[in-house]
């Protein structure tokens, strides 16, 4: 679970293409869907769109 919250806290945000976590510009995916419904569902990501942005529970929990 920290590889996704790291690339979004690094690149920016994870997009979602066919289902998979991307960071913008990625080409290989930094988590598969069943991982991003948990992260959203854990509060670490909210979706808006195509994209998902980090919450403040999750960026506690990458310091």
């Amino acid at each position: 679970m920290q590889k996704p919250l790291r690339h979004a806290q690094l690149y920016g945000y994870p997009i979602e293409r066919d289902g998979d976590l991307f960071h913008p510009g990625g080409v290989q995916p930094s988590c598969g869907p069943a991982m991003a419904k948990r992260m959203v569902e854990a509060g670490l990501l909210v979706k808006i769109g195509s994209r998902y942005e980090l919450t403040p529970e999750a960026l506690r929990q990458l310091r």
